[in-house]
């Protein structure tokens, strides 16, 4: 658990935080690793991690409740339980670094004489103040859910019973999107799905994953069941 400064990270793999449909193989339901077994996985890059969300406990696999591939309605209402975990998460962090004077949370907003010299959109400039900073990752279409759920404020399950979302964020493979977060469920988003890493002349291949060609159109519903119909 080592960044590349050599300072230490804390590894969290959350049962809640998997793709929409869950996992199976055509209808058939797998259920996904256990602990253990993700363990003896990350050991190889000398990564310990801690585990919660796991609905069987972590000696089951993350999917082992499920009885077959997810539905619509029940991935909206695992996206709500994951934002009021992520919620609480983020805001234990906060208090924390409060109680203990942790110099890794502050006002980013208030520029030091010291750091005029730093270009804020310069995502791999050094800097002078170094920020906590909370990786969240995952697949494209729970993502988005869960960024719904940011944008509207509120952890509700589904926008109206039985009809799915009506609009959706797009993630390319590796797309990166980024949040400043406030306390108390309130955050700002500063970009969606970029790719800095992948900005070089000859890297524009490698971007995959973010257009209509790769299924994201299927995620919105047909004109018949815009209204009160059931999908």
């Amino acid at each position: 658990n080592e960044g590349s400064g050599g300072e230490a990270c804390d590894v969290i793999i959350n049962g809640f935080y998997h793709e929409s449909e869950g996992c199976h193989t055509r209808e058939e339901v797998e259920p996904g690793m256990n602990a253990e077994q993700i363990n003896k996985i990350l050991e190889l890059s000398g990564v310990k991690a801690s585990y919660v969300g796991f609905q069987n406990g972590e000696e089951n696999g993350w999917y082992s409740h499920g009885e077959g591939p997810e539905t619509r309605p029940a991935s909206e209402e695992r996206a709500a339980k994951f934002y009021l975990w992520m919620v609480e998460f983020l805001d234990q962090q906060l208090y924390e670094a409060e109680e203990q004077n942790q110099e890794d949370v502050f006002d980013a907003g208030v520029t030091l004489p010291e750091e005029e010299h730093e270009r804020d959109h310069d995502r791999f400039g050094p800097r002078t103040r170094r920020r906590r900073t909370a990786i969240f990752v995952g697949h494209g279409d729970f993502m988005s859910l869960v960024l719904k759920r940011i944008v509207a404020g509120f952890g509700h399950a589904v926008e109206k019973e039985s009809i799915p979302h009506r609009s959706a964020f797009v993630h390319t493979n590796t797309g990166i999107t980024e949040l400043e977060y406030f306390g108390n469920g309130k955050f700002l988003i500063m970009s969606s799905n970029q790719t800095p890493h992948l900005s070089g002349p000859d890297d524009g291949h490698l971007i995959t994953g973010g257009s209509l060609k790769d299924g994201w159109s299927y995620l919105m519903p047909n004109d018949n069941f815009l209204l009160d119909a059931e999908v």
